[in-house]
């Protein structure tokens, strides 16, 4: 009960503008803030500029949208066009083709079905790319491993 109660809480701090902005102001300030060691940028163009000055250090990098539980089906389309839409620029940036999505921000807490349409949709479109699903909480181990070896095994 308390699990719920506390990510309900956070869930809602993270919906909060007043907050988004004031840690977008403070913890990606300037290059050294501290929020910058886990996140590329605020955008898909602030991230691929990250991305880069990785890669010319010889390291290697996964790019994630943040975002996870979404509540419904108009939410997860959203975020499965952004990421379509990373996709497309990460191609034509010509950076390392690494993609992490979270299947709860594709819209497993809202039906599984389309959740597996929305995989399927940004893996067509990501072919050449190293795809990630994140195990994002023990809740969600095993439906993360079915949806996986479900489109495992369509190829």
């Amino acid at each position: 009960m308390l699990d719920n109660a506390s990510k309900a809480f956070f869930h809602l701090l993270a919906r909060s503008r007043t907050l988004r902005t004031m840690a977008s102001s403070y913890g990606m300030r300037h290059e050294q803030a501290f929020a910058r060691r886990f996140i590329a940028g605020e955008t898909t163009e602030e991230a691929i500029a990250a991305a880069r000055v990785i890669e010319a250090r010889g390291l290697l990098h996964t790019l994630d949208q943040l975002g996870e539980s979404v509540s419904s089906l108009d939410e997860a389309a959203t975020a499965t066009r952004n990421y379509l839409t990373v996709v497309q620029a990460v191609r034509g940036a010509g950076i390392i083709r690494n993609l992490s999505l979270k299947l709860t921000q594709l819209g497993l807490d809202v039906d599984r079905a389309t959740t597996v349409d929305n995989l399927r949709r940004i893996l067509e479109h990501a072919d050449d790319f190293f795809i990630r699903i994140d195990m994002e909480s023990s809740a969600y181990t095993q439906t993360t491993l079915d949806i996986f070896q479900l489109l495992w095994e369509q190829g």
